[in-house]
Protein backbone atom coordinates (compact mmCIF):
# COMPACT_ATOMS: atom_id res chain seq x y z
CA UNK A 1 0.00 0.00 0.00
CA UNK A 2 1.42 3.54 -0.67
CA UNK A 3 0.13 6.19 1.42
CA UNK A 4 1.11 9.79 0.07
CA UNK A 5 1.55 12.51 3.23
CA UNK A 6 0.90 16.50 1.65
CA UNK A 7 1.46 19.66 3.46
CA UNK A 8 4.96 19.06 3.75
CA UNK A 9 7.73 20.72 2.57
CA UNK A 10 8.26 18.12 0.24
CA UNK A 11 5.21 15.53 -0.58
CA UNK A 12 6.59 12.33 0.88
CA UNK A 13 5.48 8.77 -0.18
CA UNK A 14 5.31 5.86 2.41
CA UNK A 15 5.25 2.77 1.79
CA UNK A 16 3.48 0.34 4.68
CA UNK A 17 3.32 -3.10 4.75
CA UNK A 18 1.64 -5.48 6.84
CA UNK A 19 3.44 -9.48 6.94
CA UNK A 20 2.09 -12.15 9.53
CA UNK A 21 3.99 -15.24 9.39
CA UNK A 22 1.81 -18.01 10.79
CA UNK A 23 1.20 -21.03 8.78
CA UNK A 24 0.43 -24.82 9.12
CA UNK A 25 0.20 -26.52 11.03
CA UNK A 26 -0.14 -23.48 14.05
CA UNK A 27 -1.59 -20.96 12.01
CA UNK A 28 -1.92 -18.96 15.24
CA UNK A 29 1.29 -18.89 16.19
CA UNK A 30 2.78 -16.60 13.73
CA UNK A 31 4.24 -12.94 14.20
CA UNK A 32 3.17 -10.14 12.72
CA UNK A 33 4.85 -7.12 11.46
CA UNK A 34 4.13 -3.77 10.48
CA UNK A 35 7.12 -2.45 7.78
CA UNK A 36 7.17 0.93 7.03
CA UNK A 37 9.72 1.96 3.97
CA UNK A 38 11.33 -1.80 4.61
CA UNK A 39 12.01 -0.67 7.89
CA UNK A 40 9.84 -2.89 10.81
CA UNK A 41 8.32 0.06 13.34
CA UNK A 42 6.12 -2.92 14.96
CA UNK A 43 6.37 -6.53 15.95
CA UNK A 44 4.51 -8.80 18.31
CA UNK A 45 5.82 -10.89 20.78
CA UNK A 46 6.09 -14.52 20.58
CA UNK A 47 2.58 -16.12 21.33
CA UNK A 48 0.32 -13.14 20.62
CA UNK A 49 -2.81 -14.72 19.15
CA UNK A 50 -4.63 -17.65 19.62
CA UNK A 51 -7.41 -19.66 17.32
CA UNK A 52 -11.36 -19.42 18.48
CA UNK A 53 -11.26 -23.48 16.56
CA UNK A 54 -11.04 -25.94 17.84
CA UNK A 55 -10.21 -29.69 17.25
CA UNK A 56 -11.84 -33.01 19.37
CA UNK A 57 -12.55 -36.35 18.05
CA UNK A 58 -15.42 -38.94 17.97
CA UNK A 59 -15.59 -42.09 20.53
CA UNK A 60 -14.30 -43.44 17.07
CA UNK A 61 -11.36 -40.74 17.15
CA UNK A 62 -12.66 -39.50 14.08
CA UNK A 63 -11.03 -35.99 13.95
CA UNK A 64 -13.65 -32.35 14.08
CA UNK A 65 -12.51 -29.52 13.42
CA UNK A 66 -14.39 -26.38 14.17
CA UNK A 67 -12.57 -23.50 11.50
CA UNK A 68 -12.07 -20.24 14.02
CA UNK A 69 -10.77 -16.71 13.99
CA UNK A 70 -7.63 -15.51 14.79
CA UNK A 71 -7.78 -13.34 18.02
CA UNK A 72 -5.18 -10.86 19.61
CA UNK A 73 -3.95 -11.56 23.02
CA UNK A 74 -5.33 -9.10 25.08
CA UNK A 75 -1.75 -7.46 26.43
CA UNK A 76 -0.19 -7.65 22.79
CA UNK A 77 -3.47 -5.94 21.62
CA UNK A 78 -3.08 -2.76 23.97
CA UNK A 79 0.45 -3.01 23.02
CA UNK A 80 -0.08 -2.81 19.16
CA UNK A 81 -2.87 0.05 20.09
CA UNK A 82 -0.71 2.17 21.78
CA UNK A 83 1.78 1.80 19.34
CA UNK A 84 -0.60 2.95 16.38
CA UNK A 85 -3.01 5.63 17.39
CA UNK A 86 0.38 7.87 17.57
CA UNK A 87 1.59 7.39 13.86
CA UNK A 88 0.22 9.48 11.52
CA UNK A 89 -0.96 7.22 9.07
CA UNK A 90 -3.12 5.08 11.91
CA UNK A 91 -6.21 4.21 10.44
CA UNK A 92 -4.51 2.78 7.13
CA UNK A 93 -2.33 0.56 9.40
CA UNK A 94 -5.04 -0.34 11.52
CA UNK A 95 -7.03 -1.40 8.15
CA UNK A 96 -4.12 -3.28 6.70
CA UNK A 97 -4.00 -5.36 10.46
CA UNK A 98 -7.21 -6.44 10.44
CA UNK A 99 -7.45 -7.00 6.72
CA UNK A 100 -4.25 -9.61 7.05
CA UNK A 101 -5.57 -11.03 10.36
CA UNK A 102 -8.93 -11.89 9.48
CA UNK A 103 -7.25 -13.22 6.36
CA UNK A 104 -5.95 -16.33 8.41
CA UNK A 105 -7.31 -19.64 8.15
CA UNK A 106 -7.66 -21.02 12.16
CA UNK A 107 -7.86 -23.94 13.16
CA UNK A 108 -6.44 -26.38 11.09
CA UNK A 109 -5.98 -29.32 13.67
CA UNK A 110 -2.42 -29.28 13.45
CA UNK A 111 -1.29 -28.43 16.88
CA UNK A 112 -3.22 -31.66 17.95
Amino acid sequence: MLILFEGRKEDCIMSIKVEYDGSYPNACRGNLKVIENGVIIFETEDYSFYSTGSVSFTEDWEEIVTKGSLEWDNDEYKRFLSFVKEHPNKDSIFSEVEMVIGSVNVCCGGCV
